[in-house]
């Protein structure tokens, strides 16, 4: 994603809350707190690994394979299939609506930890979808997708928890329910 558009889309999360700490601000306050080390560029570097690894899963294995899978990407394989709404178009859009509901629910804090993955796994479904568009399948056998769909959710999804962050979506809900819960 440019990092203009990034930057934009930040600034609006950030603007649309309400909040009265700029921008700016917010990030400079952010690293103050938080060396910006080696740890948190591992930790990074694996976000954005696990991403991958989630969105080619559902690229490459799911859709082909006509399974649908939970949360907001499931959502926008049904509304595909049913009305022919975009599937980007909807996990980004789903998103960003459930990342707003977080920040406003739960608040900055875990913004910070949900923001890498509610935008990057958008973006990577976006061009890896496409991708798979013209490159087609991995497979046809409907049981081999399953398990590389299965496998690639489940390890992407896993070291994303490990760094203790999360994909946005439905883990929000979920998060929040959680820490209501314990």
């Amino acid at each position: 994603m440019p990092n203009c558009l990034c930057n934009a889309l930040m600034q609006y999360l950030f603007l649309a809350t309400a909040s009265k700490v700029r921008y700016n601000d917010f990030i400079l306050e952010f690293f103050a707190k938080k060396e910006v080390s080696t740890m948190n560029v591992k930790k990074i570097a694996i976000i954005l690994a696990a991403n991958l690894l989630f969105s080619f899963g559902t690229a490459y294995f799911l859709i082909p394979s006509g399974m649908v899978s939970g949360g907001v990407t499931g959502l926008a394989i049904g509304l595909d299939n049913g009305f022919g709404i975009p599937k980007d178009v909807t996990v980004w859009v789903m998103q960003v609506v459930l990342f707003l509901l977080g920040l406003w629910i739960v608040g900055k804090d875990f913004a910070l930890t949900t923001l890498i993955g509610s935008f990057v796994y958008p973006a990577l479904f976006s061009m890896i979808t496409r991708l798979a568009d013209r490159t087609g399948p991995l497979t046809d056998d409907p049981f081999l997708c399953m398990l590389f769909a299965g496998l690639t959710f489940g390890i992407g999804i896993g070291l994303i928890l490990r760094q203790g962050a999360s994909t946005g979506g439905t883990d929000i809900i979920a998060w929040r329910l959680c820490s209501q819960i314990s």
